[in-house]
């Protein structure tokens, strides 16, 4: 008797720290800062607006200010009009002029996420190595897109966003549909842990005590 209670003691210890590491130790998970990819104020798709064009020549800006934050990756919705697939979007992320991170998305992808009836989000994974402070620029730029293929995001002209959007060429400043990750800590085990110490706490006093009474 007194061996298997010093089993059970050894295990409950064991999910006490494990307990105790959930509580304390943080987990780095990707998190939404900021979005806004709300188009239910347009009745039909073709009714939101397509906002700038991206081709070989023409490149597009999305400017935004962070403070002490690590990027995970931005979404973005984008609007592929014509057949030809061929090229690909470079996606260059900078600090304060430094080049922080890229990614690069081509045509035929974009062309696999259109829908008939709704917009859908294109994930660029621009991770940045440490948490930074200061003023971001994501710069679109078009290669091998045929002239006849226009690239554009989807956005409204009505809505005060947290990202600006700059099609260069242009005199033209729109709020673009997006979604801001970073990478935050969180406590994602807590409840699972506790809720397994406490079973476990539970079964020992069950079978701590059943094997009391048949002693006596």
């Amino acid at each position: 008797m007194k061996k298997i209670r010093n089993i059970l003691i050894c295990i409950n210890l064991v999910f006490v720290l494990c307990f105790l590491a959930a509580l304390f130790v943080p987990v780095e998970r990707k998190d939404t800062l900021y979005s806004s990819t709300d188009a239910s104020i347009y009745d039909k798709k073709s009714m939101i607006p397509k906002l700038g064009a991206i081709t070989d020549s023409r490149d597009a800006e999305i400017r935004f200010d962070l403070y002490d934050k690590q990027i995970y990756g931005i979404g973005l919705y984008f609007c592929v009009d014509g057949t030809d697939e061929e090229g690909e979007i470079k996606c260059t992320l900078k600090l304060n002029d430094q080049v922080v991170a890229e990614d690069t998305v081509t045509i035929r992808e974009l062309v696999a996420t259109q829908s008939n009836t709704s917009i859908n989000e294109t994930e660029l994974y621009l991770k940045t190595s440490e948490k930074q402070s200061g003023k971001y620029t994501l710069l679109l730029q078009g290669e091998n897109i045929s002239p006849e293929t226009r690239v554009a995001l989807y956005g409204s002209r009505n809505a005060d966003h947290m990202l600006s959007y700059v099609n260069a060429n242009s005199d033209n400043v729109a709020d673009i549909f997006y979604s801001l990750e970073v990478m935050e800590p969180q406590h994602p085990y807590i409840w699972m842990t506790a809720m397994i110490l406490a079973m476990s706490l539970l079964f020992s006093y069950l079978i701590y005590s059943d094997m009391k009474e048949k002693k006596q």
